[in-house]
C-alpha cells in the first residue's frame, strides 16, 4: 500500500476516496429506492393474495346460498382475483424465492377449478353441501397459504436488501475511515518532504543531508567502504545577484543542481546546503575517484551556458571520510579543501590531503 501510494500524485489522494464515497453513496441511494420499491410492490403482491383468500372466504361462508345470480357474482370475483394475483406474479419475472408460491397457486388454480365446477352444479343433499364445504375449505387453506407464502417471500427479500445496506454502510464507514488514513499519510509524507527539500532547487537541502550523512557514515564503517565528499561553490555568485537581480541568481541556481544531478552517479547524492553552496555525498568512491568527479563536474559548469550569458565556474573542495572522524570533522575537511580553491584562484577542486596542516584563514 506504501509502495502504491509513493507513486500518486499529491491531487489524487483526495480525489479517489472522495469518489469512492460518492460511488459507494450512490450504491446506497439505489439500495433503499429499491427497498422503498420492493416494499411497496410486495404489499400490492400480499393485498392480492389476501384478496383472493378473503373472497374465497366468503364462498365458503356462504356456501348454501340458492341464488345463482349471486352465486355467479360471487365466482366472477373469485376469477377476477385470481387474475389479478398471477398478473403480479407475472410481473416479478423468474425468482427462486417463489418457488413454493408458484406450487401453491397453481394448487389453488386446480382446487378452485374443482369447487367452481361443483359451485355451479345443484345441491339438495346435506350430505352433497357438506361435500361441497370440505373443497371450499381446502381451497380456503391454499389461498390462506398463498397469502403466508407471499409474507415469507416479502422477508426474505427485506432480509438481503438489509444485508446489502448495511455491507453498503460499513463499506462507507471504510471508505471514510480509508480517507481519514490517506489524508494523513499525504499530509505526514509532504510535510516530510517539505521539511527535507529545498524549495527553490528541489534537491535535498541541509536537514536532508543531516539525516543522509548519518546513513551513509555507518553504511562506509559497516562495510569498511570509501565514502568521499564533494563541497561546491558558485564562483563569484554575488556578482551574479548585483548584475542581474535575485530572480536570475535563483535560475542559476535551479540550473545548476539539475546540472549536477545530470553529472553524478546514481549512487551519489545532491543537497543544497544553502545560499549557493552545494554537497554531494559519493559512496563506494575514494578521494580520487571523488576528485575525477569534482573536475567533470567543474569543467560541465563552465561549458554550461546560464541565462546570465556570461561564463560560470565553481570552487569544489573534496574529502575522503576517515573512520575517526564525527560528521562535522569529515564535512569541515572538504570545507577546508574549498577554502584552499577559493584562495588559489577558483574554478579548481582541491583535495583534503594536499593541504598542509596551516591552512590560511579568513
Amino acid at each position: 500500500m506504501r509502495i502504491l501510494l509513493s507513486h500518486l500524485k499529491p491531487s489524487n489522494y483526495l480525489w479517489i476516496s472522495s469518489a469512492l464515497t460518492c460511488v459507494l453513496s450512490v450504491v446506497l441511494f439505489l439500495i433503499v429506492f429499491q427497498l422503498r420499491d420492493n416494499l411497496s410492490s410486495d404489499s400490492r403482491f400480499i393485498n392480492k393474495a389476501g384478496v383472493v383468500r378473503g373472497i374465497i372466504q366468503h364462498v365458503t361462508l356462504n356456501i348454501s346460498l340458492d341464488n345463482n345470480i349471486e352465486k355467479t357474482e360471487h365466482l366472477k370475483k373469485v376469477d377476477l382475483a385470481l387474475n389479478g394475483l398471477k398478473g403480479e406474479r407475472a410481473e416479478w419475472g423468474q425468482r427462486d424465492l417463489l418457488d413454493e408460491f408458484d406450487r401453491s397457486l397453481k394448487q389453488l388454480e386446480e382446487d378452485w377449478a374443482l369447487l367452481k365446477q361443483a359451485l355451479l352444479q345443484q345441491h339438495s343433499s346435506q350430505e352433497a353441501k357438506k361435500l361441497l364445504g370440505l373443497k371450499a375449505e381446502l381451497c380456503w387453506k391454499e389461498a390462506n397459504k398463498l397469502v403466508l407464502e407471499a409474507e415469507a417471500f416479502s422477508e426474505k427479500k427485506a432480509s438481503r436488501l438489509q444485508i446489502m445496506l448495511d455491507s453498503v454502510l460499513w463499506l462507507i464507514v471504510i471508505t471514510a475511515l480509508l480517507s481519514i488514513w490517506m489524508t494523513w499519510y499525504f499530509v505526514r509524507h509532504r510535510l516530510e518532504r517539505e521539511s527535507v527539500v529545498d524549495e527553490l532547487t528541489g534537491i535535498a537541502n541541509r536537514r536532508g543531508y543531516d539525516q543522509a550523512i548519518k546513513d551513509e557514515i555507518s553504511r562506509a564503517s559497516r562495510y569498511s567502504s570509501p565514502l568521499s565528499i564533494l563541497v561546491c561553490d558558485i564562483d563569484f555568485f554575488k556578482k551574479v545577484n548585483d548584475q542581474h537581480g535575485h530572480s536570475v541568481g535563483d535560475s542559476v541556481l535551479t540550473s545548476l543542481a539539475k546540472l549536477l544531478i545530470r553529472n553524478i552517479r546514481k549512487t551519489d547524492q545532491v543537497f543544497r546546503f544553502g545560499g549557493e553552496e552545494f554537497v554531494i555525498l559519493c559512496p563506494q568512491i575514494n578521494e580520487s575517484g571523488a576528485l575525477s568527479l569534482a573536475e567533470s563536474i567543474r569543467k560541465a559548469v563552465v561549458l554550461h551556458p546560464f541565462i546570465t550569458g556570461d561564463p560560470l565556474s565553481v570552487s569544489i573542495g573534496v574529502a575522503q571520510y576517515k573512520p575517526e572522524q564525527s560528521e562535522a570533522e569529515f564535512f569541515e575537511s572538504a570545507d577546508k579543501a574549498l577554502y584552499h580553491a577559493k584562495k588559489s584562484g577558483r574554478n579548481r577542486s582541491i583535495r583534503a590531503s594536499q593541504l598542509s596542516e596551516n591552512v590560511p584563514s579568513d
